[in-house]
């Protein structure tokens, strides 16, 4: 149907609205759209303060290494929220504020697979000196008469000795990383991410 003139257009619409059918199937459609937009803004919302909420912990436990040095079992874990969301903000945030967030995160994921690696060779190496002082347990003579002697003497060495081997390369790497990480926390494109959860 071609409408060429107003009086058509309205003739037009007054037909659609006096419709039972017509006028049902576009208040369906309008609602559909209407709850399509409220739930899309919603999971943004929440996406931003999930965001928010990882950026500033990751800060802190960034801080706290840098001001402390870095104690050798502490793990920063990334997750993958950004990935997963960051596809919500593509009309709120700018090309750099993509580039910054993306840099952020990768760089707390690589943070995050040094510290868990430095950890299982730790606890590795552990468990490495503990299966070697049981060997010396296990091959001493209980026939013999300084066998109780032996067996304390070799259990005080175990638990004196602090030392276990953890090699410097993923510590170095969560260093060089944590030196090098922009944090966006005093950024305009966490401003952004901040008017979209609404907090202050």
């Amino acid at each position: 149907m071609v409408i060429n003139t107003i009086n058509e257009l309205w003739s037009f619409i007054f037909s659609i609205l006096t419709d039972p059918s017509s006028f049902a199937t576009i208040l369906t459609g309008g609602l559909a759209i209407f709850l399509y937009k409220n739930q899309l803004a919603h999971e943004k919302r929440n996406a931003a303060i999930m965001l928010i909420l990882e950026i500033r912990s990751s800060e802190q436990k960034i801080n706290i290494i840098l001001d402390q040095k870095l104690t050798k079992r502490q793990i920063i874990y990334a997750t993958e929220n950004w990935e997963k969301h960051k596809h919500l903000f593509a009309s709120d945030l700018s090309h750099d504020d993509f580039v910054l967030f993306n840099r952020f995160f990768e760089a707390l994921n690589e943070i995050s697979q040094a510290s868990q690696r430095s950890v299982e060779i730790f606890y590795s190496n552990l468990s490495g000196k503990a299966s070697a002082v049981q060997e010396k347990l296990i091959s001493l003579d209980k026939a013999d008469q300084e066998y109780q002697n032996k067996r304390q003497k070799i259990i005080e060495t175990a638990n004196s000795e602090e030392f276990v081997f953890e090699p410097n390369e993923p510590i170095s790497r969560i260093i060089e990383k944590i030196t090098l990480i922009e944090k966006p926390s005093n950024t305009l494109a966490f401003a952004k991410l901040k008017k979209i959860a609404k907090i202050n």
